[in-house]
């Protein structure tokens, strides 16, 4: 290398540093910052993209409540810059979910006929090459995410650039987890004060519900006045006393958790029997498939409003009706329940706050639909995945294990 090569190769070295160092500092900033995900992930993706100067950086974060694994990445551009995509991605599925799933690098020189890699998760279509760097972001022995790049015009990934990402990873994951830890406080704090508010409310709410119930029934003996007369009155209160017991069992924060060993696909069937009635004034058709072998260990009431919660989601998902498919399948050791509508879908803002409490995109709900689907699930030591897209429907995905021994087991850890 003559001297002016290697003056150059220095300059870059040290350019390279200074914009580390700048991106290491910002990240620092970001610890007393309000914490934006979103702003967060792009920035990330942006600079660890220029800084391994690779064609495209991907963030596959892992949930703090649910343990569900979402993906990352940019695409396209904007006036406000590069769109963020997201979607969810099973446990192990890709390099990305690999190395979330062992916690260890893996850096190859060409990805392409690696039997992990998942083309639409890894990102390696649209790579000018199969280089591929990925790291682990570790915080107290847990694994909070992962960092890839994939691609480079000028050859492939060394140690170095191992070890610059790997430091890029530790230091992310630190602001991750001390910015999960502040908001999950506020939030305790403010879903306190809201519990006790909501519960105070909820209970002067009782007497009411009482009398219009006892005029209902006063209603069915006068003359000319048929079942079918009553049938949308009936079907109000119904709604009002589900609302009413979701909001208040929420504020009472019940933990009471049984689980024994339950057949799921006649719970299924019990399900969708109780919200036919509803399906079909809407113009919905239920349809129920599959079969899993032997039982689950389930809190059955609990499980059951659950999956009561996210069919009257899917029908009310649907304005104009359509079908609902309840879906029931094995997965290896665990067991997998799917919900699929054809309605209207959620953009991406609506779809990344979803399972926060009293979130609502609708009109007349609660907003802990999918909440409580997530703490019930969560429970049961499974995983809620939620893909939706707006104009195409939606699936929820619940995955559920079969732990040794046939008892459920406490959740591990939230989507993001």
């Amino acid at each position: 290398m003559s001297g002016a090569e290697g003056e150059d190769a220095s300059g870059q070295s040290m350019e390279r540093e200074v914009r580390e160092l700048r991106f290491l500092s910002r990240i620092q900033e970001r610890l007393f910052e309000p914490f934006d995900l979103d702003d967060l992930v792009r920035e990330i993706i942006g600079t660890c993209r220029a800084l391994m100067e690779a064609d495209h950086c991907r963030v596959l974060l892992a949930g703090r409540e649910t343990g569900a694994l979402h993906l990352y990445w940019c695409a396209g551009a904007g006036p406000g810059g590069a769109r963020l995509q997201t979607r969810p991605v099973e446990e192990g599925q890709g390099i990305a979910g690999w190395v979330a799933a062992h916690g260890e690098t893996v850096r190859l020189a060409d990805a392409r006929s690696d039997p992990r890699v998942v083309a639409d998760v890894d990102g390696l279509a649209a790579a000018s090459s199969g280089a591929l760097l990925c790291v682990p972001m570790t915080r107290r022995g847990e694994v909070l995410g992962v960092l890839q790049v994939v691609g480079r015009s000028r050859g492939g990934f060394s140690t170095l650039d191992g070890e610059l990402l790997g430091r890029l990873a530790a230091r992310i994951a630190v602001a991750l987890d001390n910015a999960w830890e502040h908001s999950r406080r506020r939030e305790a704090d403010r879903m306190a004060a809201l519990g006790r508010a909501v519960a105070r409310v909820l209970h002067d709410l009782k007497n009411p519900m009482q009398v219009l119930h006892g005029f209902v029934h006063l209603l069915e003996g006068r003359p000319g006045v048929g079942a079918a007369d009553l049938e949308p009155l009936r079907a109000e209160l119904e709604h009002m006393r589900r609302l009413l017991q979701e909001l208040l069992s929420y504020a009472r924060g019940e933990t009471a958790f049984a689980p024994r060993p339950t057949e799921v696909r006649p719970l299924l069937d019990e399900v969708a029997l109780a919200v036919g009635p509803e399906a079909r004034r809407r113009g919905v058709a239920l349809e129920v498939e599959g079969d899993c072998r032997g039982p689950v260990a389930l809190d059955r009431d609990r499980f059951r409003r659950a999956l009561l919660n996210l069919v009257f989601n899917g029908v009310e998902a649907m304005p104009d009706g359509g079908r609902l498919r309840l879906r029931l399948s094995e997965d290896g050791a665990r067991v997998r329940l799917q919900v699929e509508d054809e309605g209207v879908g959620m953009p991406p803002e609506v779809r990344r706050a979803a399972f926060r409490p009293f979130y609502s995109a609708g009109k007349g709900g609660t907003g802990l639909g999918l909440t409580i689907v997530r703490e019930v699930v969560g429970m049961h030591g499974g995983l809620v995945l939620l893909d939706s897209e707006e104009g195409r429907g939606t699936i929820v995905t619940v995955l559920l294990p079969r732990p040794a021994g046939g008892e459920a087991r406490g959740v591990v850890a939230e989507c993001g």
